[in-house]
């Protein structure tokens, strides 16, 4: 059986294994960086942008809030103003009926002294 040499194998100035995984592993954690800072602020500016949106959509949905409520109002009176010309109509159609009534006891009471 052959014994392994133990012997340490030194590096050459040439190439150095250790210091090219150090400079390796350095390029990583700056791209890494790089990509993390790019993401936050990426975020920060659709942050940024979604607030300003729902700021927006808030102040339209009060502008929509008041017209509702101002049409609300004018529904109701709308109602009170039907219900008034309801109660008039139904008085109306009282006194026509009873003007008719009068003159067709008129007609006949005429009619019965011309002897139609």
């Amino acid at each position: 059986m052959k014994k392994k040499d133990v012997r340490k194998t030194t590096q050459t100035p040439e190439y150095d294994s250790k210091r090219e995984q150090n400079v390796i592993i350095e390029e990583i954690y700056t791209s890494v960086k790089k990509v993390a800072e790019q993401v936050t602020t990426m975020k920060e500016e659709i942050l940024t942008e979604v607030r300003t949106e729902i700021g927006g959509v808030k102040s339209e949905l009060e502008i929509v809030k008041m017209a509702v409520m101002e049409n609300s109002r004018g529904i109701k009176g709308l109602k009170t103003d039907v219900a008034e010309i309801k109660i008039r109509q139904d008085r109306m159609e009282q006194k026509l009926d009873t003007a008719l009534d009068n003159h067709e006891k008129r007609i006949t009471h005429v009619e019965e002294k011309i002897g139609i």
